[in-house]
């Protein structure tokens, strides 16, 4: 996946009268194998900020790791609550280190 289908699918832009407000969809876990996702509210602009002003915060979002992780094994960006630590994805646990979830 690459960084422009994040955005789309983990990023939300919502615009009003009074400013513009980014969410992340950030994945937590109510119990073995199941991820619960929530939009979380990470940036406010004034509502006269433009489509690059716009653009360049939601690109900082996939930079941030409160947010996204890149594995170290696989080299994918993935949400932070799919990371298994901080250099390896659940993905990769399992098949590099036999990590069991």
């Amino acid at each position: 996946m690459n960084d422009r289908r994040r955005l789309g699918e983990f990023v939300r832009v919502e615009k009003t009268h009074n400013e513009i407000r980014i969410l992340v969809r950030e994945m937590g876990w109510s119990g073995p194998s199941t991820p619960k996702f929530i939009w979380r509210d990470v940036g406010k602009l004034p509502c006269t900020a433009s489509e690059s002003e716009i653009e360049i915060a939601c690109l900082g979002i996939l930079e941030d790791r409160r947010h996204f992780g890149v594995c170290g094994e696989c080299d994918q960006r993935v949400l932070a609550g799919y990371m298994h630590n901080k250099s390896t994805c659940q993905g990769c646990a399992p098949a590099k280190y036999g990590i069991v979830h």
